[in-house]
């Protein structure tokens, strides 16, 4: 019964809203919006394209909001490790895997790989340096991270140091630390690159030399028909609402103020198909099995439960798994996703947090707050 008045009451003031926003604060803004694309957008974009004494420039879209989030305490990086089997590379062998996996018939399989960002007084900018790309400039050995907790060292390491802005945003470092006589190649990213699925994609077809080679599907699951994104357009007002509203959860894994050091652990005894075949007998995915292990060990560590709820701001892609992957961006909403705790066995809160994830990824959550941004 408290469940049909409360989802009576987000319809009653739903409605009203969606019709404010539509039609009087959409066209206002359209309005704006248009004055500012003919008044500054388009002089600005011409200016600093012609005016460009080094390659050729192309104005970022949403990729822009991550140097915009970059501060001194906070560098917006993406780190994976990937431990090779087999007798250990040498940097010469590493730069020959790594120029075939960039390079295709002489040209960037992914232009953003060798583009640069450029702050002008027009925004931000993608400048093409491929004419004085140097690729050792990228690629670096930690001799010193032979060791499991030196490795760690290093990721954390690699986290928290910015990444140089005067050359593409990308960095591989070569480690000699392995459990079977191979050796670690960790690579750095900034996140204006491109989103999670995006560098997957890229570093699998780099590893295996393989096109072909693809990620499974993840993300947003809902529909994109006509229905669905009437959907979107009319609950998207409400929910942008609600999340300015949301009350902010502090705790001991939110402090008040970013140190900007950050911390990697490494465990070595979680095996990856492990996690799959328990993620299929129990018709649920490796992102829930993740999240409620994650859970479980924040309660027995006194880190979360209780009264409060410990909330979490996820990424939840919004391309489609099939999406042309030539072209390296961002495609990213963010939803606050609920901690599952208070539960009476780890397989409930699996149950729950399955629950929870499916929600979300099907729920118009994510396009509509996309959509608001």
């Amino acid at each position: 019964m408290a469940s049909s008045v409360r989802k009576l009451l987000r319809l009653l003031i739903a409605l009203p809203l969606a019709g404010i926003v539509y039609l009087v604060v959409l066209p206002i803004l359209i309005l704006f919006r248009l004055l500012c694309l003919l008044a500054v957008d388009i002089p600005c974009r011409l200016f600093a394209h012609f005016s460009s004494k080094s390659g050729p420039r192309s104005m970022m879209r949403k990729e822009d909001a991550f140097m915009m989030m970059e501060t001194g305490l906070n560098h917006c990086n993406i780190v994976a490790a990937i431990e090779l089997e087999g007798p250990p590379l040498d940097v010469a062998s590493l730069t020959m895997l790594i120029e075939h996996g960039l390079l295709e018939a002489g040209q960037p399989r992914w232009l953003r790989f060798m583009q640069r960002p450029v702050r002008t007084w027009a925004g931000w900018f993608w400048e093409d340096v491929r004419d004085d790309f140097d690729l050792s400039q990228h690629i670096k050995v930690e001799a010193g991270a032979a060791t499991l907790q030196t490795l760690a060292d290093l990721l954390a390491r690699l986290q928290s140091e910015p990444v140089d802005r005067t050359r593409p945003l990308w960095d591989v470092v070569l480690a000699p630390y392995s459990k079977s006589g191979g050796c670690t190649v960790v690579f750095r990213l900034h996140h204006a690159i491109g989103d999670g699925l995006a560098i997957v994609r890229v570093l699998l077809q780099m590893m295996d030399a393989d096109s072909r080679a693809e990620p499974a599907p993840v993300g947003f699951r809902g529909g994109w028909n006509f229905l669905e994104c009437t959907r979107i357009l009319f609950w998207a007002p409400l929910l942008a609402v609600e999340q300015l509203f949301v009350a902010f959860d502090r705790g001991p894994l939110k402090p008040h103020c970013f140190t900007g050091i950050k911390r990697a652990s490494l465990a070595t005894e979680t095996k990856l198909q492990r996690i799959k075949d328990l993620a299929q007998a129990k018709q649920s995915t490796i992102s829930a099995i993740v999240a409620a292990c994650f859970a479980s060990a924040l309660v027995q560590c006194g880190l979360a439960g209780g009264r409060q709820e410990t909330k979490f701001w996820v990424p939840v892609s919004m391309r489609a798994v099939a999406d042309e992957a030539a072209e390296m961006r961002n495609d990213l909403s963010f939803v606050m996703m609920p901690l599952i705790t208070g539960s009476s066995s780890v397989v409930e809160t699996l149950r729950k947090t399955d629950e929870v994830i499916r929600q979300l990824k099907m729920s118009c959550t994510a396009p509509a707050l996309l959509l608001v941004l």
